[in-house]
């Protein structure tokens, strides 16, 4: 390894002990006071145990606390993940190695956590600067990986399955994913048989919806030929992949008797999972840039390889991109 190398990889590291670290007083004056010095301790000791909802709950844990928090109660080590980034570097399909051993199984409390993780990371930038940059952006990554992890896995199980009913070689949990997009995109899907549903809703749940039965073939053991998945309608009527759960919700109307896997919902609307995507890699780039502006690493390689396989060359994430690089996955 060189020495600009070694220099590289050991200030990422130290960047990732940072995470849990950022109780010091490297960047803000601690007042001397014994009982806030006892706090501070009682938050340092917390974060170094995983005891993660003392942290949150504590009157003098500060954002990058809170944030560091909240990424550890979502399931997640910020050196593990440096450590995956870096490893992915030598291999052919990095999303491959970080949807399989990086993103396990993902639940509505994981989304929420990942997402409070960003907005104390945010309120901590004008404070904490580039380390506060860093932190976002690993957490934007793990985001936007989860987000495509949680569609893939129908049952929740935390892998995708390996069931293939229509013989195409490709798994049919991503079958059914891809055709998604593709409906989205106004295309039509091959492979596949699929029943579309006209406008309907959830019950408790915001937004008007269509629903996709997407048949891969005939059930056989512990394969199911039959996957459900929800479009939403946006604000100027185009219909999105919605993120959703393997929990299921029930139909509103016009069938009530139907159910569907539960819409994730963030700030009121359902979350959009081409969008979403597209956003966190936009955002963690440009976090990682301003955390490190200079500096060619192998976090920062991975990063932007990330972006171009997902995205393509123009680098924007849309469905048809997204689809034709989960064709070629090898999950």
């Amino acid at each position: 390894m060189s020495r600009k190398k070694a220099f590289n990889l050991l200030s990422l590291c130290l960047l990732a002990v940072l995470f849990y670290s950022c109780g010091s007083n490297a960047f803000k004056g601690i007042a001397d006071d014994s009982s806030q010095e006892a706090c501070r301790y009682e938050v340092t000791k917390n974060l170094d145990s995983g005891n993660w909802d003392a942290v949150l709950n504590s009157s003098c844990a500060d954002s990058m606390q809170k944030g560091a928090a909240y990424f550890g109660r979502a399931g997640y080590d910020p050196v593990d993940v440096v450590n995956r980034l870096i490893d992915a570097q030598n291999e052919n399909e990095p999303v491959n190695l970080y949807l399989k051993d990086l993103v396990t199984i993902v639940t509505n409390s994981t989304l929420n956590d990942l997402g409070s993780a960003k907005g104390e990371f945010t309120k901590a930038i004008t404070a904490y600067g580039k380390d506060a940059y860093f932190n976002r952006s690993i957490v934007n990554a793990i985001e936007g990986l989860a987000l495509m992890k949680v569609v893939l896995d129908n049952d929740g199980d935390g892998s995708v399955s390996n069931c293939d009913l229509n013989g195409n070689s490709i798994p049919d949990d991503v079958d059914a994913t891809v055709c998604a997009l593709m409906i989205s995109a106004g295309q039509t899907c091959s492979g596949v048989t699929v029943t579309q549903t006209g406008d309907i809703t959830i019950k408790n749940k915001p937004g008007t919806y269509q629903g996709l039965t997407i048949n891969v073939g005939t059930s056989t053991g512990s394969c199911h030929g039959d996957y459900k998945k929800l479009l939403y309608k946006d604000q100027h009527s185009n219909y999105r992949v919605a993120v959703t759960l393997a929990t299921s919700c029930q139909e509103e109307f016009p069938d009530p008797t139907r159910s569907w896997p539960c819409p994730v919902i963030e700030n009121g609307d359902p979350i959009d999972m081409v969008n979403t995507i597209n956003n966190a890699i936009n955002t963690m780039i440009n976090d990682i840039q301003n955390a490190l502006p200079g500096v060619s690493s192998d976090v920062i390689n991975s990063i932007t390889e990330l972006q171009t396989d997902v995205c393509g060359t123009d680098n924007v994430c849309d469905p048809q991109d997204i689809a034709n690089y989960l064709n070629n996955l090898n999950l």
